[in-house]
Order: structure tokens, then C-alpha cells, then sequence
């Protein structure tokens, strides 16, 4: 959506065909409060979570892909990388992780967030 509401895909008319994004919202309760609370509020809490979760990334998505379509029209190659290149960038990204936690993000919550992101995707 930035990328065309800022006309960038003018000056840069190629796009690497990537789902790259960060963690834009979450819903964190300290494990003291979690465990206070009754097993089927629990249950319902954590329904609702996913619930609304899903919708935003369904509308992100939506969104996001209305967007491409439109720069498209105007000119935007978008290209689709190989498995290689994919390996490739996950390499430099994750050659970044010593720089970024502890620095950037706290180590306790980066741990989590790479475990969260392993339980992501193995399903």
C-alpha cells in the first residue's frame, strides 16, 4: 500500500514476489493474570484472538494484492524468486539476528519470537 500510495513503483518498476512483513499487533497477558483466568474464558479468548487475527491478515493480504494489481497495471513487474533465492535471503536475514537482538528487540522476547516463528512455520 505504501509502495503505491507514494508512486515508488515508478522509479523502482521491479518487485521480488516475497511475503515479508512484520508482527503488526499482538494480545500479551502475563502468564500470572493467564493463569488466574478460567480454563473456557481461556478457550474463549484465545477463539476470539484468532478470529479477529485471521480477518486483519485476510485484509492485509486483500489489500496488499489490490494494491500490486493496480501497480501492475501501471508498469510493475513483479518476480517470482527461485527456492534458491529465497534460501538465499533467509541466510542474510537471519545473519542479522545477532545484531538485532539484544540491540533492537530484548533477548527474552526475540527467543520467543523465534519460537513463535518456528511453530509458524512447520504448519
Amino acid at each position: 500500500m505504501y509502495t503505491l500510495s507514494q508512486q515508488i513503483f515508478g522509479i523502482a518498476d521491479n518487485m521480488l514476489d516475497m511475503k515479508w512483513g512484520n508482527l503488526t499487533a499482538a494480545i500479551i497477558i502475563d502468564l500470572r493474570t493467564w493463569k488466574r483466568i478460567k480454563p473456557n474464558h481461556q478457550e474463549a479468548m484465545e477463539k476470539i484472538a484468532k478470529k479477529i487475527g485471521n480477518g486483519f491478515q485476510n485484509k492485509n493480504r486483500h489489500e496488499t494484492d489490490k494494491a500490486v494489481q493496480v501497480m501492475q497495471e501501471y508498469g510493475l513487474k513483479v518476480n517470482t524468486p527461485t527456492a534458491e533465492q529465497v534460501d538465499k535471503w533467509e541466510a542474510l536475514i537471519q545473519g542479522m539476528y545477532p545484531d538485532i537482538r539484544g540491540s533492537l528487540i530484548d533477548e527474552k522476547v526475540f527467543d520467543r519470537l523465534m519460537e513463535i516463528k518456528k511453530e509458524m512455520d512447520s504448519r
